[in-house]
């Protein structure tokens, strides 16, 4: 499991079902001939808004800000900052953005992302930024819970032959640039 930010012990159960039904998301969007990707935002115990991937007709119609979309009311800025965001797999770095911007105050994804992800590739969800550049005043990011029911979730995307999840080590670029003081652009196991 995947933690940051948590100040409480993690019950798993309650996020099981979230999680379920961003599966279901991602199957309905492979359905409909996009990939695989569902998410929701939970406030209080109740889904307020689901998104899943319309990527193949918009490059930013990613599940997580379909969901982020179809929450904002028309008539005013979203109050995110008391909800969760759920989905399948780790938010990539452009969903991680508006997950920070928006001020989403946790997220719970159940598969990791090693080549994309905001959380494992490239640290947009933790990274602590300064106030003056984050309108919603989050500047450490939201909780990051990861790799709930991740044996389920990544099924799915075997049993649809989605590959790019298939790499069990994370990689970290900041580590190869403090080790050879370049950049590297293989993957490195830890």
């Amino acid at each position: 499991m995947y933690l940051h930010n948590v100040a409480e012990p993690v019950d798993v159960s309650s996020h099981i079902p979230f999680l379920s039904q961003c599966n279901t998301l991602g199957l309905e969007s492979h359905h409909a001939g996009d990939l695989p990707f569902g998410a929701l935002i939970e406030k209080d115990g109740i889904v307020a808004a689901t998104g899943h991937n319309t990527g193949t007709h918009d490059i930013t119609g990613h599940a997580e800000i379909n969901a982020i979309r179809s929450s904002i009311p028309s008539s005013r800025l979203p109050e995110l900052r008391s909800c969760t965001l759920y989905t399948n797999c780790e938010p990539c770095a452009m969903c991680s953005f508006l997950i920070r911007e928006y001020g989403i105050r946790r997220v719970v994804f159940s598969v990791p992302s090693p080549h994309l992800g905001g959380f494992n590739r490239w640290s947009v969800l933790t990274d602590c930024v300064a106030e003056p550049f984050t309108w919603q005043g989050r500047k450490d990011g939201p909780e990051v819970i990861g790799g709930i029911i991740q044996e389920e979730s990544q099924k799915i995307f075997d049993k649809l032959d989605w590959k790019m999840h298939h790499f069990p080590q994370t990689h970290n670029p900041q580590e190869d640039i403090r080790a050879t003081g370049t950049k590297s652009t293989s993957r490195k196991s830890s």
